[in-house]
């Protein structure tokens, strides 16, 4: 088993040993208050001050306030997890500094665990609904993890507030850039099929999250690019594969001094300008370059007698991606 605080001390110890820029704690937290207490207490004393533990005065947590910048925030670690709202937090923050706060619930709340059978009471009378079936089942009650929340630790929830997504219309109404939600796999692509504009906007505004389906038992991993496409943020992929999509990863983040933060063109940042990541048309005030690949030599490929060959391949938009496959003439019987 691997401690949390482990953990923590780890990543106090190499966090900004390549790169001064920030990094964002995503935590997946099914723990009772009192085990979340014990994450904050941990957090706090070994982080210190790296942690990112209050908003910046220029940068305030508030509707329609842009999220600060990545060079604003060098040396700092955010944590990413569900928050109070804000009237509670204050309340049971306050109790707990004057050490009033009582935990009556030490149950950990799962919100994906099946919803216990409450019983119905039947109605009688001309208020029923004659259209229901007998058979239908009693509605669902969720119980989110939301209000399960230690207030120590949901003060520390800044600039990265993990909501549930409700769609594209209703997140840009609230214009709350601080919030963000999180998308599997194959719901992110469903939003890049039916609302790719969409999503690039929402992009612009606040961050978006894509992590691999849960039925990648073999730790495989998805193709990123479409969603770099539209200028998703933090695009997870299981880094315990060497798989194509985790070297596109490594090739990508390899710009920009390895920092692991690349600034999108201004197209896909910009308010008063739109971008289709499927188009198959240039973008709209960029001007296209050609680009020249010369293979040069495949060496060190297998030490066995085997004919090889190199493939050259293109990611990107579109109209950048190239329709056939570009391969050398095969080398028989030298794979050195």
């Amino acid at each position: 088993d691997i401690l949390f605080k482990d953990v923590i001390y780890a990543l106090r110890d190499t966090a900004f040993v390549t790169s001064d820029y920030p990094i964002i704690l995503s935590f997946e937290n099914h723990c009772c208050k009192t085990q979340q207490y014990k994450l904050a207490k941990y957090c706090d004393e070994i982080l210190g001050d790296l942690l990112l533990k209050e908003q910046l005065p220029d940068y305030p947590c508030e509707p329609g306030a842009p999220l600060p910048p990545p060079s604003a925030l060098k040396r700092k670690i955010l944590i990413k997890n569900k928050r109070l709202k804000p009237e509670v937090e204050k309340q049971e923050l306050e109790l707990f500094i004057q050490g009033q706060f009582v935990i009556d619930d030490e149950e950990k709340e799962d919100a994906s665990a099946p919803v216990p059978n409450v019983p119905i009471e039947e109605k009688k009378g001309p208020e029923v609904v004659a259209a229901a079936a007998e058979d239908a089942p009693p509605p669902i009650q969720y119980t989110g993890s939301t209000t399960n929340v230690h207030p120590w630790l949901s003060s520390m929830v800044n600039y990265a507030q993990p909501i549930k997504f409700q769609g594209f219309d209703v997140a840009e109404k609230k214009n709350i850039h601080h919030n963000m939600s999180s998308f599997a796999e194959t719901t992110g692509l469903g939003y890049l099929k039916s609302q790719a504009i969409e999503f690039v906007n929402y992009n612009k505004r606040q961050m978006s999250r894509i992590y691999p389906k849960g039925t990648r038992a073999d730790s495989s991993n998805y193709m990123p690019q479409v969603f770099w496409n539209a200028g998703c943020q933090m695009v997870s992929l299981n880094f315990q594969t060497a798989d194509l999509p985790m070297q596109l990863n490594q090739g990508k983040f390899e710009y920009n001094g390895n920092c692991g933060y690349l600034l999108k063109p201004d197209f896909m940042r910009r308010a008063d300008r739109s971008f289709d990541p499927f188009a198959e048309s240039p973008v709209d005030g960029v001007i296209a370059a050609q680009c020249a690949v010369q293979v040069i030599a495949g060496q060190f490929l297998s030490d066995k007698k085997v004919g090889t060959y190199v493939e050259v391949d293109m990611y990107g938009l579109p109209t950048d991606t190239i329709r056939r496959e570009f391969r050398t003439r095969m080398v028989p019987s030298n794979g050195l």
